[in-house]
């Protein structure tokens, strides 16, 4: 008998992959109409790229929101989450879809890292989004369960200046 794993959410969710083609279904309807910019590289990983979704038209100073997507560390692509950007880009934002490795391939630190090197390369290059600008001070992150933690983690220890996250449960679902 093999122990169960806790991790793998869809051994307790019945109707999981119902879900998980729906989030696919809605990303791929938003890719088709949106101005979408895949896999610009914030390292040199394979999978260290983000995915930018632009409104219409980008006014100087949009807001920028960062989303972690969830995964339990060990599953799920940016690209089946691309539709939580549609309410952003009707406020006018910018969304930036972030990618990472997973485990048990990498570590957790590893992991933490990727994000916290992802969210440092958005604040870097905010201003040269194709089109107009996004403000450093306008960024805002959110995130699928854990994988919000980590901005929001890092914006109270210090290390991410810029990255406001008032509240866990504010950015979080």
């Amino acid at each position: 008998m093999t122990a169960q794993d806790l991790y793998r959410i869809r051994d307790f969710v019945p109707d999981f992959d119902t879900i998980a083609a729906e989030f696919a279904e809605r990303s791929w309807a938003l890719s088709a109409r949106a101005d979408v910019r895949a896999d610009i590289r914030y390292g040199s990983g394979v999978r260290e790229v983000i995915d930018l979704i632009l409104p219409e038209r980008v006014q100087a100073g949009a807001p920028l929101h960062v989303f972690v997507h969830g995964g339990y560390w060990r599953s799920g692509e940016k690209i089946n989450y691309r539709f939580v950007a549609a309410p952003v880009l009707a406020a006018g934002g910018i969304a930036a879809l972030v990618e990472y490795d997973l485990m048990p391939r990498k570590r957790l630190d590893v992991l933490v890292d990727q994000v916290r090197r992802s969210v440092l390369w958005l604040q870097a290059h905010a201003g040269g989004f194709r089109r107009g600008s996004c403000a450093t001070d306008r960024q805002r992150s959110f995130g699928r369960r854990a994988s919000c933690f980590l901005p929001c983690r890092d914006r109270a220890r210090g290390s991410l200046p810029a990255l406001p996250c008032r509240r866990f449960k504010a950015c979080c679902s």
